[in-house]
């Protein structure tokens, strides 16, 4: 094979077996400069190659790099090959594209002649007067989010293509210049690499760092300049970019990862790569820019703020006493000011989005309207609409805005104590909820029309699904961005954060008049159901009433004066306070001397009672008396009580608490200046006279003497006679010696 003719610039080696005419096989090497065609469409560069084969095989013509040039044998209408007269054949050549590639022809055995293969080993430079047009594109994925926002120490890996889009040039020694937006630094442990896919001038591998000089990098170098600020600028040496065919592409790209810095939330991420020495061209005359480039695909996205750790979220709650400030109680009526502190304690770069606090209020408290206040992270103070209440689930829930690292936003409201916080626990806490920055979904933008204003995921459109200011929204927190504006309370199922309890010290009822106060007292006679007899045995039933919600008294004192003509039994008194608890009081409630009997009853409020039982034995004095009498109820003013000194086991440092201190249900309240204090505070009322059955003198009824004539003690009761009385000592001390002896005397109780 020899070479017939060849354009300008082109030139043919032979390898082997090309000057051997008997030869089988042959290699040559074929290089020509691409020509563009000529004005009426024909080919400008040809070549035309001489094949001698005394053979007339069918030939087979294979390319290895298609699109590079186009190749064929000169061949009749019918298609088949022309031999020459010498015997060969012309094997035309046409470059098309700049490249390298490698033509196979092989004809194969006819008759007495072997098969016979030739190979061509083709390279088309680029023509020097043909200008390049060089193109730029960019590429960046979020390796550590690729489906959130761009994140504090996010890696960010980029591609940056080169390409020309000229046929027949070449972009010599391509430099591509990357000025890093301020919150990226380029990451020093990860390899920056380059692919260049160009057949004339392939690379593939690792570019070397070198220092930012005059001079920029050569080939596989790549170069990083910091500016005073801490922004970064690279250079890249790309090498020679010819154009792309077809059937292959010509581009090269530089690869790099970069690190988000640890103050850049709120700083853009737009990144853009130029070559400002890159030829410029009549149809390309302005500097080649790629970009911006940013991991959502939205120009200008910004950096989010970190997560804070959820140790870092912190919820404080306290309460303050308006109408008592001294006081570490409440009583009810008492208006009492919340305070509900929500608090980022994380880094500097993080943030709570979206944040709310809830705070569901227990029973015993009741909302006062226009008290809602909220101080934002930025300090901004904002008066909360009431309908931050929600009064079907008794929670206010509200939202506070973002929390950055380092601030707080704090709520204030106030409320009142009602009756419910004598029957129900008055602690409450508050719960804190938000989004965190990794869990927004990531913006991406309409592929078909980015700035489309109708665009599904544009935020300021009001039907954006993406929108968490958007209620329809259903991938969104369903927080409001604006500070103070009310939300769903059951977004706090999971909380993020929760306050401990508070509660006051004590809670104790509203001061009750002597009208909001009765007290009623039955006599039964357990011994006779017609008339009442001396040596009857009468159970009275006193029983106190609170009949205002919410008022009452504390430590009451049930008070009863025995009259000449009633002896009160020793260990019959039982009484009930107003929680339900039974006691037994002892018989150091009686004093005998004044025959009055005096018990605390605990304390008492509004839709409660308690009631205390005791019995008294009819006596010789009592036949033909009066012995009808009246009971009193007495006790302390809750404004104005003081516990006494604690008793064992309670907790002294609770000195509010009127569970824990002072007298209990069932104590004598024995002496005169306690009630002397009731009464002069009009703190004391007393029941109507109580008479057992037909002794009411006022209904011309009297005791009667006893039946038979004798007194019986039924059995079991033994009367406390009053000092000095001796009628009923023989009868005590028969008892005594009876019992000792075992002698037949018994003592019955005839019951009704």
């Amino acid at each position: 094979m020899t070479a017939d003719s060849l354009p300008d610039g082109g030139s043919f080696t032979p390898v082997e077996g090309v000057n051997d005419p008997e030869a089988i096989s042959g290699h040559g090497s074929l290089h020509l400069i691409y020509h563009a065609n000529n004005d009426d469409g024909s080919p400008a560069g040809e070549a035309v190659l001489k094949v001698k084969s005394p053979s007339s095989g069918a030939f087979t013509l294979t390319d290895s790099n298609g699109g590079i040039v186009r190749a064929y044998l000169r061949a009749d209408d019918s298609g088949n090959p022309i031999q020459n007269a010498d015997g060969t054949y012309d094997l035309i050549v046409d470059p098309e594209a700049v490249g390298q590639t490698e033509l196979h022809l092989t004809q194969e055995a006819n008759g007495a002649y072997l098969p016979s293969h030739f190979v061509y080993d083709i390279t088309v430079d680029p023509a020097p007067d043909i200008p390049p047009a060089p193109k730029l594109d960019k590429q960046v994925v979020n390796l550590t989010h690729p489906d959130g926002p761009t994140q504090p120490g996010d890696l960010l890996a980029y591609q940056v293509m080169a390409s020309n889009e000229r046929e027949g040039s070449v972009w010599e020694d391509a430099l591509v210049t990357d000025q890093l937006p301020a919150c990226l630094t380029l990451a020093a442990d990860k390899p920056v690499h380059l692919t260049n896919n160009n057949t004339l001038a392939p690379f593939s591998g690792e570019l070397t760092q070198v220092a930012a000089a005059a001079d920029a990098p050569a080939s596989g170098q790549y170069s990083v300049a910091t500016a005073a600020n801490g922004q970064q600028t690279l250079k890249f040496f790309m090498g020679d970019i010819i154009a792309s065919t077809e059937q292959t592409p010509q581009s090269a790209t530089v690869a790099f990862i970069c690190r988000v810095n640890d103050d850049a939330p709120g700083q853009v991420l737009d990144n853009i790569a130029t070559s400002p020495e890159a030829p410029a061209s009549p149809e390309s005359p302005n500097t080649p820019i790629a970009g911006p480039a940013t991991p959502s695909g939205k120009p200008g996205e910004k950096v989010s703020p970190a997560d804070p750790k959820k140790d870092d979220l912190a919820l404080a709650k306290s309460f303050k006493n308006l109408t008592h400030p001294d006081a570490t109680g409440v009583q009810v009526g008492d208006k009492v000011a919340y305070s509900c502190t929500f608090t980022n304690n994380g880094a500097a770069n993080s943030s709570l989005l979206f944040a709310a606090v809830s705070d569901p209020l227990p029973s015993g408290l009741t909302f006062i309207p226009g008290t809602l206040q909220l101080t934002d992270a930025a300090g901004a103070t904002h008066q909360v609409p009431d309908s931050a209440y929600h009064a079907d689930s008794h929670t206010i829930a509200l939202s506070l805005g973002s929390l950055p690292g380092g601030t707080s936003a704090t709520l204030t409201f106030q409320c009142q104590v009602n009756p419910e916080a004598l029957e129900q626990p008055l602690a409450n806490q508050a719960y804190g909820t938000g989004t965190l920055p990794s869990d927004l979904p990531a913006e991406k933008p309409d592929p078909s029309n980015p700035d489309d204003p109708s665009d599904p995921d544009d935020p300021t459109n009001p039907t954006d699904p993406d929108d968490p200011s958007s209620p329809s929204d259903p991938t969104k927190p369903q927080v409001p961005e604006e500070p103070g504006l009310p939300v769903d309370p059951a977004l706090f199922d999971e909380p993020l954060a929760s306050s401990a309890p508070v509660e006051p010290d004590s809670v104790i009822p509203a001061d009750a008049t002597s009208k909001d106060m009765a007290i009623t007292k039955e006599a039964a006679n357990l011994s006779h159901t017609d008339a009442t007899y001396e040596g009857d045995i009468i159970r009275y039933t006193l029983t106190a009433k609170a009949l205002t919600p919410g008022a009452g008294w504390m430590e009451v004192v049930l008070r009863d004066q025995l009259p000449q003509g009633l002896d009160y039994v020793a260990g019959s008194a039982h009484l009930r306070d107003q929680g339900g608890t039974l006691y037994a009081p002892t018989d150091a409630i009686f004093d005998p001397a004044t025959r009055t009997l005096a018990v605390y009853g605990g304390h008492l409020w509004g839709g409660h009672d308690l009631e205390l039982t005791f019995e008294a034995r009819v006596n010789h004095e009592g036949v033909g008396a009066d012995i009808g009498n009246v009971a009193y109820l007495g006790g302390h003013k809750p404004s104005q009580w003081k516990e006494n000194q604690p008793s064992d086991g309670d907790d002294p440092d609770k000195p509010n608490n009127p569970n824990s201190r002072g007298p209990k249900p069932g104590d004598p309240a024995s002496g005169s200046e306690l009630w002397d204090e009731f009464a002069s505070s009009n703190l004391v009322i007393q029941s109507s006279v109580a008479y057992p059955v037909g002794a009411d003198v006022t209904q011309g009824g009297a005791v009667l003497p006893a039946p038979d004539g004798k007194t019986v003690a039924p059995a079991g009761k033994v009367a406390i006679p009053k000092t000095g009385d001796e009628s009923l000592l023989p009868g005590i001390i028969g008892l005594a010696v009876a019992a000792l002896l075992g002698s037949g005397v018994v003592l019955q109780r005839r019951r009704s």
